[in-house]
């Protein structure tokens, strides 16, 4: 009996025989003793099961009580024909995210705040790209854009407390965030940078995990 298998991603990694890899990255990722922030990529070609891996992993995490950590996912390329510069649109879902963990109205109008300023940022970029600025001018604009960001730094150390709040006023008294970041290889390789950019330059922050999937020609 012939038999139909669906060109789809599912969260039992048992399937493409590496539900060894998913224990031990569930493992990893969870682990107080590690040093966070901290980034694992999951590379393979196209239909080689990166994203069933990591919604396994993702799983196993959430079904774990003792892993204490709020798995948040973005899918890049879903995204990679926005107006909005990718990096913008990521970070306004992460904060989206960690919103959703505040106990109060004070942190979560700080997180909308933070969440103004990206966009913010975003649309200078976007307007840099038509005056032929590059996005290795992204800090400099970002710094001298004093009216809402100042520096890098201090939007980096904004939502760094930010993060920290919302993970303590949580209920479920997560100690980190995981964020998935999967289809980076279908993505523009510039987007892939821009998303690789904004998470040295603002989510460097304690508490935070970064699972990526790509290709190793991204």
């Amino acid at each position: 009996m012939t038999r139909f298998l669906q060109d789809r991603e599912t969260d039992d990694a048992i399937h493409f025989g590496f539900d060894a890899y998913s224990d031990a990255l569930a493992s990893t990722v969870t682990d107080q003793a590690l040093k966070t922030p901290f980034t694992v990529a999951i590379y393979g070609d196209w239909g080689s099961g990166k994203t069933s891996l990591m919604k396994t992993v993702g799983r196993k995490i959430e079904n774990d009580p003792k892993a204490k950590c709020k798995t948040i996912w973005f899918n890049a390329w879903k995204y990679e024909k926005s107006e909005q510069p990718l990096w913008t649109t990521f970070l306004i879902a992460v904060l989206s995210e960690v919103s959703e963990m505040a106990g109060n109205a004070g942190l979560k109008e700080k997180l909308r705040g933070i969440g103004q300023k990206f966009s913010i940022i975003g649309s200078q970029v976007l307007l840099s790209r038509v005056t032929g600025l590059g996005l290795s001018d992204l800090k400099e604009l970002a710094s001298t854009f004093q009216s809402n960001t100042r520096e890098i730094k201090t939007l980096r150390d904004e939502l760094n407390e930010a993060i920290r709040t919302a993970l303590s006023a949580d209920e479920q008294r997560y100690e980190r965030i995981v964020i998935f970041i999967d289809d980076l290889d279908r993505c523009l390789p510039d987007r892939v940078v821009e998303v690789f950019e904004a998470i040295k330059l603002f989510l460097d922050c304690e508490r935070c995990v970064f699972v990526l999937g790509l290709t190793r020609g991204k």
